[in-house]
């Protein structure tokens, strides 16, 4: 996935009902929806 999408995955948090993922991409496209506010 990562070299398929272009991320760097930083840290990724499971959890019980949900997850987090701290990622990056070196074209700074991560689209407005994929971040939290």
């Amino acid at each position: 996935m990562t070299d398929r999408f272009r991320l760097r995955i930083h840290a990724y948090a499971l959890m019980p009902n949900h997850y987090h993922v701290l990622v990056s991409t070196p074209e700074g496209n991560l689209s407005s929806e994929s971040l939290c506010p």
